[in-house]
């Protein structure tokens, strides 16, 4: 049996270089010199030959076998030589002829890195340079994939040599980021409806470090997976990474503050280059910023709105040779007013009012807590409960819903609650906290946490003999052990007055006493006002200054008119949106049907909505790159060499073969061993 798989293998041996088999004719040379004696004979005169002719009879025999011993080794050694440079190999796949057709998938990684320039280019072009070469390796016959970030449905079908050829000239750069779990999934998908085909892979990129995911990787040991990688002339970028306001909205005729993270992924430090900001096309600042090499840094510039209309910003900076991260668009519209909504059961609001009637830029309204409009809490940037008596199922999953979506409540609790356990079910709900009872007792506010944003801009230090307000009757509060709940205020027994909990974007203030003058002179004092001023600013529920492209697939907008279907147009660009409601809020999915950064005009007919910005993805921005070696390996797939033009013969290898050019060159230096040593030991 043994010998039956050695005739098998040895039949299905073939050579990558089969040319180079006919240097075996190099054998005849060790025979000629062996059959001919070219020596010269030097005849010699002796008295008596006798002992002489005794000598050459015994060492007859040695000579012999060594003349053939050296011979055979010269023969074998020249012949392996020539096998080594002929390569010799073993298909693996010995099950080749049951594959009706080959299937090569060849994917382009068109993303913005690729915008770089290497040493033959832009690494586009290079790609699809090598794409054509790795199509003119396999027959016109065998079926192609092409894929990029894309993923477009066209890409995801078989064709032919041509068609895939002239689907190659039309690829573009792309601002879709796709990380490499993804591309292989996705030509997965079609090697699954084609079973009985060999599976080919070839992943042409520069395999940026943020592509390469490899636990989410998990590789089909029947396909052959071969990576062609690029390289960069130059790995480095300058980039606006994000931008975001200081406060969470523009009041309108205020400054405010942008605040832009730059990146400098580079050797070079940046010194005093300019970032310009523009409102609609309009320069309205700039400023210079510097950054150390490999690092990051926040620049602040103000901005001033004198309305309430929507305007178009953006931010730049200069940078070579990647640039479409240099440009950061967001969408700006200041606001003329915040709204404060306050859910009164029996207490008097008269004290509230009075603060937020200082500033026009507030609008304040009081609903009682059993005739509550629902709608009116999406119109509200803070909800004041004041002393319910008690909490509904249905106001506490709309409170929740509310603090989750951004808004600001400040729960001020009753002196005698007919329901506490439905009051404490909100509070451990939304902030991880409960009250557990009630202490009459002479008590003063003795600490204030400055550091907490409610108090950011209030104050900068507390005096040590603060006059701060006291209170006669107060509430015990718990933490429940929620990392997001804390003390804010505490009272001089170390118990907590006010307390501070987040739920998603938005926050929960907890006072433990109520702020009537019977009980307290909260109302009374200078603190009050900043207080309840403060909170409504801390608002999140705007709109966003920006969104990613290929990242963000919806947005939300206020749609007063309630359409269904609207525009979001551009100067050169227009595409249908279908919108829909949900938790009280309007949003729009794209579904891909962006490609383009900037900002947006969202139209319901001829009536703005609002301006939405786009940005690109900047996880394309960093420019390191994965290791070859290290990439193969771990993806367990062939590297092929820059200089494709033997890649036919090393797919037939690579792809499908053990080789043997090693041993063979081995065997040739064992026998050039050989031969030494039967020149040395038998003389």
């Amino acid at each position: 049996m043994a010998n039956v798989n050695k005739t098998v293998y040895f039949a299905a041996m073939q050579f990558l270089y089969p040319s180079f088999l006919y240097a075996l004719g190099l054998c005849a040379i060790p025979v000629i010199i062996h059959l001919f004696n070219f020596r010269r004979y030097k005849k010699v005169v002796f008295s008596d030959i006798r002992f002489l002719k005794e000598l050459t009879e015994q060492n007859k025999k040695q000579q012999t076998l060594k003349k053939y011993l050296i011979l055979a080794c010269r023969i074998l050694a020249i012949s392996f030589l020539v096998f080594a440079f002929a390569q010799p190999y073993i298909p693996l796949n010995k099950d080749a002829s049951k594959f009706t057709t080959k299937i090569v998938s060849v994917y382009i990684d068109n993303s913005f890195s690729m915008q770089a320039i290497g040493k033959n280019g832009p690494l586009l072009m290079q790609a699809k340079a090598k794409a054509k070469q790795i199509a003119g390796v396999y027959e016109e016959s065998d079926q192609f994939q092409l894929l990029t970030n894309d993923f477009e449905g066209r890409h995801q079908r078989l064709l032919n040599r041509n068609d895939f050829l002239q689907l190659l000239e039309d690829v573009q750069i792309s601002p879709v980021h796709r990380n490499l779990s993804e591309v292989y999934k996705r030509a997965l998908q079609l090697f699954v409806m084609n079973p009985q085909a060999q599976k080919n892979v070839y992943w042409i990129s520069d395999f940026q470090k943020n592509m390469a995911d490899y636990p989410n990787i998990k590789t089909d040991t029947t396909v052959n997976l071969r990576i062609v990688p690029l390289e960069v002339s130059a790995s480095q970028n300058v980039w606006i990474d994000s931008v975001w306001l200081k406060e969470p909205f523009i009041k309108i005729g205020s400054t405010s503050t942008l605040q832009v993270l730059i990146r400098n992924q580079s050797e070079t430090a940046i010194e005093n280059q300019p970032l310009v900001l523009k409102v609609d096309g309009v320069q309205k600042g700039i400023q210079n910023y510097s950054c150390e090499p490999n690092a990051k840094t926040v620049l602040n510039m103000n901005l001033a709105l004198k309305d309430s209309l929507w305007h178009q910003g953006e931010i730049s900076l200069t940078d070579y040779p990647l640039v479409y991260d240099d440009v950061y668009h967001i969408a700006l519209k200041a606001r003329q007013h915040v709204n404060v909504l306050m859910l009164n059961q029996s207490s008097d609001d008269k004290a509230f009012r009075q603060v937020f009637s200082l500033d026009p830029f507030y609008r304040f309204s009081s609903q009682n807590v059993f005739q509550i409009n629902f709608n009116d809490f999406q119109k509200s940037q803070l909800i004041i409960l004041n002393e319910p008596e008690a909490i509904s199922s249905g106001l506490n999953e709309e409170l929740k819903r509310f603090i989750e979506n951004g808004g600001i409540v400040l729960f001020i609790p009753a002196q005698n609650p007919k329901d506490l356990a439905g009051i404490n079910t909100f509070l451990i709900e939304a902030g991880g906290l409960q009250l557990t009872g009630l202490h009459k007792q002479n008590l003063k506010i003795a600490g204030i946490d400055i550091q907490d944003q409610l108090f950011e801009k209030v104050f900068s230090k507390i005096p040590d003999m603060a006059n701060l307000p006291n209170l006669n009757e107060t509430w015990q509060i718990q933490l429940k052990g929620s990392a997001m709940a804390k003390p804010v205020m505490l009272l001089n027994n170390d118990w907590p007055y006010l307390v501070h909990s987040r739920l998603k974007k938005g926050s929960l203030y907890v006072s433990s006493a109520s702020f009537k003058i019977s009980n307290s002179n909260m109302v009374q004092h200078a603190l009050f006002v900043p207080l309840l001023l403060r909170m409504p600013l801390l608002s999140k529920t705007t709109f966003s200054l920006s969104y990613v492209l290929g990242e963000q697939t919806k947005f939300n907008f206020d749609n007063e008119g309630n359409q269904k279907l609207i525009k979001l147009k551009s100067a050169e660009q227009e595409h249908l949106v279908e919108a829909f409601s949900r938790d009280g809020k309007w949003e729009a999915h794209l579904n891909g049907q962006l490609k383009t950064a900037g900002v947006y005009s969202l139209m319901d007919q001829n009536t703005l909505l609002a301006s939405i910005a786009f940005n690109y993805n900047r996880k394309e921005s960093y420019p390191q790159t994965e290791d070859p070696d290290a990439l193969s390996k771990k993806l367990n797939a062939a590297e092929l060499d820059k200089d494709l033009s033997f890649l036919k013969k090393k797919v037939n290898l690579e792809g499908n073969g053990t080789p043997f050019w090693r041993l063979a060159l081995l065997l040739a230096l064992v026998f050039v061993i050989i031969e030494l040593i039967l020149l040395k030991l038998l003389k």
